[in-house]
């Protein structure tokens, strides 16, 4: 199996909830939109680098 994993929060056994409760950090829904966007860019620019090379092998 190939994939990605991404971590959002831990939990130690003597903390209460998992890291992104606490007010120091971000929420949870804040991590997670930050790694979909990370996500997003690295796609699209994953897909304009095949464009040009795409377009670099026809004109050769």
């Amino acid at each position: 199996m190939q994939g990605v994993k991404f971590k959002i929060g831990h939990k130690r056994p003597y903390w209460k909830g998992f890291s992104y409760t606490y007010k120091d950090q971000k929420s949870y829904r804040q991590r997670l939109i930050e790694i979909l966007r990370d996500t997003l860019l690295r796609l699209e620019q994953e897909e304009a680098q095949e464009q040009c090379t795409k377009i670099e092998i026809k004109a050769i």
